[in-house]
């Protein structure tokens, strides 16, 4: 079992680090010289047009829309891919996530945090290897509506190909 969970992480990050390029492309400002701290031309949309989205919140805050600092994607019922930008130095503990909203305010269950796992490479200065990945204490519930895992593109995606970007 130990051996299939390693190997499935080592597949998600694979498949998200092959991924990449073409996310950082999407996210440039038209004749800009670097990334957007927001997403260019996008709309509004609603948890179920993205059901793989979830939030990251500090377990310390009750309020989930204070506590929320980041967000992720949902690979599986039990792992979350982010950014290790948003992790550096936490504790699981520290963290947990909410999925299948798209209103803060709205009442829903946390779930807890039992690992964080940063890429090994990843570099602060230059945002070099960016990625997480977040293994939860319980699976969430994927119901295919509000809760869904995203699916990952094929192992080596055509140039060019546009990927959809959700978060901010």
């Amino acid at each position: 079992m130990l051996r299939r969970l390693a190997a499935l992480g080592i597949a998600v990050v694979m498949a998200v680090l092959l991924a990449l390029p073409g996310m950082a492309a999407a996210a440039q400002q038209p004749g800009g010289d670097g990334p957007s701290a927001r997403i260019v031309n996008g709309d509004p949309i609603g948890i179920s047009q993205a059901p793989w989205q979830v939030a990251l919140v500090r377990s310390s805050v009750a309020d989930n829309y204070n506590a929320q600092f980041c967000g992720g994607s949902l690979v599986s019922a039990t792992h979350v891919v982010t950014a290790a930008h948003c992790v550096p130095g936490l504790a699981p503990s520290g963290v947990e996530i909410l999925a299948g909203v798209d209103n803060l305010n709205e009442s829903t269950t946390r779930i807890a945090v039992s690992g964080i796992t940063s890429h090994p490479s990843y570099d602060a200065a230059t945002t070099e290897n960016d990625i997480a990945v977040i293994t939860l204490q319980t699976p969430v519930t994927l119901d295919g509506t509000l809760r869904r895992a995203i699916a990952l593109p094929p192992p080596a995606p055509a140039g060019g190909t546009t990927w959809p970007v959700t978060g901010e």
